[in-house]
């Protein structure tokens, strides 16, 4: 798997990137205590990059701007990573993280696996409603 990312420069950031992959399919499809909230990529993403400590997400955000510079960022205005971000920390973070969910989102295993916890957390909402 380490060769699976050589389009992504920098250790720190691959090694996030690994990480959230490990842990995005170790964990159930949704948080046992909110069966609302799925263990979405993106989420998984936020919990493992905030979950280092500081000098740590510094070194992935180095990597991030000196390494892959050119690494262009997705943006979806119907689906905006940024829309919750109050302070510059929510903001980078958020930032690393739509980088992280766009990597990992290239593995159709990995993509297909996010959209089916996104629609059982979905259902779940519905079935609340009801």
């Amino acid at each position: 798997m380490p060769g699976a990312y050589t389009y992504v420069d920098g250790a720190n950031l691959v090694g996030l990137i690994l990480e959230v992959h490990d842990e995005f399919l170790a964990r159930l499809a949704y948080d046992p205590d909110d069966a609302r909230r799925p263990n979405s990529l993106r989420l998984v993403a936020i919990d493992v990059f905030e979950g280092k400590p500081l000098d740590d997400q510094l070194l992935v955000i180095r990597d991030l701007m000196a390494a892959d510079a050119s690494l262009s960022i997705m943006r979806d205005e119907k689906d905006d990573a940024f829309t919750y971000s109050h302070t510059a920390g929510d903001y980078m973070t958020d930032l690393v993280c739509q980088v992280v969910y766009q990597v990992l989102s290239r593995n159709p295993r990995i993509r297909s696996e996010d959209e089916r916890r996104m629609e059982l957390a979905i259902e779940f909402a519905e079935a609340l409603d009801n």
